[in-house]
């Protein structure tokens, strides 16, 4: 799997008119001709054509997610287990199993509108290629594309697949039986990690895309403007690496919107200082005499393979300045027109759709908070009456939608705190204290939504397919039921006989 398909032609005539001719054509006096006069341009604006394979795996990826999620909250909050005298709690009341739990639910949202908006722009991209009018900006578009989505794949599948198995350890022994249905979505998604490309080779591309840009970036900071504007703050990697946190930027007292800026910032500062970084180590291993490949290969571990992984983290985490635009017209029509499906009136509690409307809604407004100035008139207008409208109707909602951000900001802010501080940027070591204490904070919080957040993306059961994760909560009557029907469930197996008369007789 992988392998390019080759068409081989063994002295057979093509007619001229019949070459693919998007990127290089041949003129009837056999001469080459090309849009492209860089070489690199011509290959990007190939490049992003072959990547719809890992464009849509982020997607499955969000899929599998979403089932291991459904499973393993819902089991979580049926089933009970020790307590107080007297009294038994649901194990989804226990900080530990929060703490398992609910950092993959505010990452499945963060994937889920990151693919979304992924997918939007690759169909721009493919629309553009058909009829290419700025050939520069096409091959730049398809550079980025396949930066991304080469680095995006790889999340998702670790992501699903890091999901899976704690849900299935949450959910005890039961999530070992077939009907948990874990053992399908384990099968499913185990592909993802190595077909259209191995994660781990598929992250080289991206650091090997990544490290060009910040060349180019130090001559030219034009150089990091790209069409989803991914890379847009490379232009300004000096003032980001002159930053140092000598008092930690987060509190006790600090808001989930603080925290949010605050993790955009950490994943921005590290992503230009894994370049420079990556960049430095690399030209000291050339000047030492080691040749490509070795270079290469000696500057992933904890440089280049982590490069790539903040890099998309950060883009899923944050929507870029330049694709509020774009991103708003993706969501609007869908938008406005559930605004007169849904029932909001203050009185009402909000419907479990309405919540994973409205988180891919905070998606959307949490992006633009600070760039919705650069939106069309008509999109501010738009944009200001719907947030006006969910504040009068849901103020209650807000509050969990921001707690989902930060606590994906966060897990990642966790997971890379050992170059925050070796980079300098994280000089008072109480942020870290501070980050566990709002993470803590975070899941307690987060519980009473728990499964409404849950519900609000979960398939229907048949879809589902496992027994611990219906949405009536009857798990215990949905194994009995599947124990009982499963073939061959109430009858001696065939070979009951030859495992009887395999057993020597006792001799007593």
């Amino acid at each position: 799997m992988g392998t390019p398909v080759v068409v081989m032609f063994d002295h057979y005539s093509v007619p001229r008119e019949n070459l693919l001719n998007r990127t290089g054509d041949v003129t009837p006096e056999g001469i080459y001709k090309t849009p492209y006069r860089d070489p690199s341009k011509r290959f990007g604006a190939s490049l992003g054509n072959l990547s719809v394979g890992r464009v849509s795996i982020i997607g499955f990826g969000v899929v599998y997610l979403k089932k291991s999620l459904t499973i393993g909250v819902r089991y979580s909050a049926v089933r009970r287990q020790f307590g107080p005298p007297g009294k038994e709690l649901a194990v989804i009341q226990y900080p530990l199993q929060q703490w398992r739990l609910f950092p993959y639910i505010a990452a499945t949202y963060a994937l889920d509108a990151f693919s979304k908006t992924f997918n939007q722009h690759f169909i721009d991209f493919r629309l553009e290629a058909m009829d290419p009018g700025d050939k520069d900006r096409l091959a730049l578009f398809g550079q980025e594309v396949h930066g991304l989505s080469s680095a995006g794949k790889p999340l998702s599948g670790w992501l699903a697949r890091d999901c899976i198995q704690e849900c299935r350890e949450a959910c005890g022994g039961h999530g070992y039986l077939k009907c948990s249905g874990f053992s399908y979505l384990r099968d499913d998604n185990d592909a993802n990690c190595t077909y259209e490309g191995d994660n781990n080779i598929l992250l080289q591309q991206t650091s090997n895309w990544l490290l060009g840009v910040w060349a180019a970036a130090r001559a030219s900071p034009a150089a990091a403007l790209f069409p989803m504007h991914t890379t847009d703050f490379l232009q300004h990697a000096d003032a980001l690496l002159a930053l140092a946190w000598t008092t930690t930027p987060i509190t006790p007292h600090s808001t989930n919107q603080e925290v949010v800026a605050v993790c955009r910032q950490a994943l921005q500062w590290l992503v230009c200082w894994l370049c420079h970084r990556t960049a430095a180590t690399l030209d000291a291993l050339t000047a030492a005499g080691q040749d490509q490949f070795s270079v290469r290969n000696n500057i992933q571990v904890y440089l280049a393979h982590t490069l790539s992984l903040v890099y998309v983290k950060w883009a899923a985490a944050s929507f870029p300045e330049g694709s509020a635009e774009r991103l708003w017209q993706a969501f609007r029509k869908a938008l406005l027109s559930d605004c007169g499906k849904f029932k909001l009136h203050t009185k009402t509690a909000p419907t479990f759709v309405e919540v994973y409307k409205l988180c891919h809604i905070y998606a959307l407004m949490s992006a633009l908070d600070t760039t919705h100035h650069h939106l069309p008139n008509y999109a501010q207008v738009a944009l200001t009456w719907f947030e006006a409208w969910v504040q009068e109707a849901h103020v209650s909602l807000q509050p969990v939608l921001y707690r989902l951000c930060a606590l994906f900001g966060l897990n990642q802010l966790e997971k890379h705190m050992t170059p925050l501080v070796e980079g300098g940027l994280v000089v008072d070591r109480s942020l870290i204290t501070a980050a566990q204490q709002h993470v803590r904070r975070l899941c307690g919080e987060l519980l009473p939504d728990a499964v409404a957040l849950v519900d609000a993306f979960a398939p229907p059961d048949f879809f589902l397919h496992s027994v611990l994760g219906n949405a009536d909560g009857k798990v215990y009557q949905h194994m009995k039921t599947a124990m009982f029907t499963a073939p061959n469930a109430t009858s001696r197996a065939k070979h009951w006989q030859e495992m009887v008369y395999a057993v020597p007789p006792a001799k007593l």
